[in-house]
């Protein structure tokens, strides 16, 4: 009788303490956001900016003279009170509001502006953004809240320069380069606390923030590279948001009650394949390229692969990118392509090898699969070569032979172009597949064109001229563009950002129970 009672006793208590533990977590729960992240952002600090899974954490501690509106996705005025453009037609006279504060306390001025610009600059931090931020030739203080912003030239997209994130000089100054790269403060809503790399973010919300107030204390990022995990987790409560949710799980989120699953059809997605001139000349065949355009389906694509959450893209742009021409398409003509085929320099039963990365591309083994499939059906051979994500972004970046005729990869896109084509087009640009096309000289001289060219509906007629020239000597496949499936637990709710290719403004997250 003893024993029972003794182990009743036990039982009662261990079920008391299980219950009491889960009170504590459920309480305290509504106090913390947590949203799970695709990717690893590498790096905290803006300046040292290598992919754009970072803009979802850099994006919430850090704002920029101008930032993106919560609703529409457009540039507006950050922490600049105005923006003027000087008599010369190029420099930018800035007066800062006098309000934002960083997270430490100090006074967002000039002086932090100048030194976040000369951040981005150094060559120590390695950013891939360097280039576009040499545009600006120097920041000149005139007081603490006025400055100018010279340049060397006439710059189009100048509202992407002037959104670049601004950090506390004094912070820099106090702790060291080392230092700041593990503790950056920005005049963001929100504070970093604690960083685990690869698996964990944690921020809190700054008090009495001067532009947003979330309803929550402290904002957890989890970093969970793969896709079923991420989901279960949403499941089962451990995760509140996550995103870029492929179609073919939607239907089994939609039959949990708790989940709310959403969808944002007006934001950047590209998804492509990259023909590699560079390592195989062969792929330089003007004939043999263009066959790949007139060989596959891409609504077949779209709708077998995606479940029909996208649209077929046939242009070297996204959706919402300055230039976008979505009358233009390319037409499904096998016939056309085996012509292509014939006139081509590739010779009948020659393996090409098509590379692709699982956890970068959407559904890259099946799409690869349906590429393979389409040129088959027009003479041409393909080899698949999966290979692993680190290993394929050194082959990338390097144009090294192992990456193989093609490869495919997805462009999160942007509002301006400026980036893909300086860095992805231009023959000096460092992710540039063809350094040495026939066009070159014209193709370059286009791009710095357009950069240069304050008149919207000129710049619009210079990229108009970008997009003919490359449709006709296409340098890439253009394959689809999908819509943002995000889904989140039933007790908070969001609303994404159109435009936006990440989870920005986590701010607008609101907690609902």
């Amino acid at each position: 009788m003893r024993t029972k009672t003794f182990w009743t006793l036990v039982c009662c208590a261990f079920l008391f303490f299980i219950l009491f533990s889960s009170a504590i977590v459920l309480a305290g729960s509504k106090d913390t956001v947590t949203v799970a992240m695709h990717g690893d952002p590498l790096h905290m600090s803006p300046y040292r900016y290598k992919h754009t899974s970072a803009l979802t954490t850099i994006y919430q501690m850090f704002q920029g003279m101008m930032k993106r509106d919560d609703k529409t996705g457009e540039w507006i005025l950050g922490l600049a009170e105005s923006l003027e453009l000087m008599e010369n037609g190029k420099d930018f006279r800035v007066r800062l509001r006098k309000g934002p504060k960083f997270s430490n306390g100090e006074p967002v001025t000039a002086h932090d502006v100048r030194f976040s610009w000369q951040q981005h600059l150094d060559r120590k931090n390695a950013s891939i953004l360097r280039s576009v931020y040499r545009t600006i030739t120097d920041v000149e203080i005139i007081d603490d809240y006025n400055l100018i912003c010279r340049l060397k030239k006439k710059y189009a997209p100048w509202k992407e320069l002037m959104g670049m994130s601004i950090g506390s000089k004094k912070h820099f100054d106090k702790i060291g380069r080392e230092g700041w790269n593990k503790d950056p403060v920005g005049s963001g809503p929100f504070k970093l606390v604690a960083w685990r790399k690869g698996e964990s973010i944690t921020m809190e919300t700054v008090k009495n923030h001067h532009d947003y107030q979330p309803n929550f204390k402290t904002l957890k990022f989890l970093i969970i590279t793969d896709e079923m995990t991420r989901l279960a987790m949403l499941e089962t409560g451990e995760v509140d948001l996550t995103y870029r949710i492929l179609p073919h799980m939607v239907k089994r989120l939609e039959r949990n009650k708790r989940i709310k699953v959403k969808r944002s059809d007006m934001s950047p997605s590209y998804n492509a394949m990259d023909f590699e001139p560079m390592p195989y000349p062969l792929m330089a065949d003007k004939n043999l390229r263009l066959a790949f355009h007139y060989a596959i389906n891409r609504q077949e694509i779209v709708d077998a692969i995606f479940f029909g959450e996208g649209y077929p893209s046939y242009m070297e742009a996204d959706q919402v990118e300055l230039g976008y021409d979505p009358t233009y398409k390319v037409e499904f003509n096998p016939e056309k392509a085996k012509d292509l085929v014939k006139k081509s320099s590739y010779k009948p039963g020659t393996p090409l090898t098509l590379t692709y990365a699982i956890g970068y591309a959407p559904n890259a083994p099946q799409v690869a699969a349906a590429i393979q499939k389409y040129m088959k059906d027009v003479g041409v051979t393909i080899r698949l070569n999966q290979a692993e994500l680190g290993t394929y972004l050194t082959w990338d970046r390097t144009h090294q032979k192992e990456i193989g005729h093609m490869d495919i990869f997805p462009w999160d896109g942007s509002l301006d172009p400026i980036w893909r084509l300086m860095l992805g087009m231009k023959s000096t640009g460092i992710y540039t597949n063809w350094d040495n096309r026939p066009d070159k000289e014209i193709m370059d001289k286009l791009i710095d064109a357009q950069a240069t060219e304050m008149d919207e509906q000129k710049r619009l007629a210079i990229l108009k001229e970008i997009h003919k020239l490359n449709n006709a000597d296409p340098d890439t496949l253009p394959l689809f563009g999908l819509y943002m499936i995000y889904a989140m637990r039933d007790r908070i709710d969001y609303n994404w950002v159109p435009k936006t290719s990440e989870a920005f403004h986590l701010w607008n997250v609101k907690v609902l129970k």
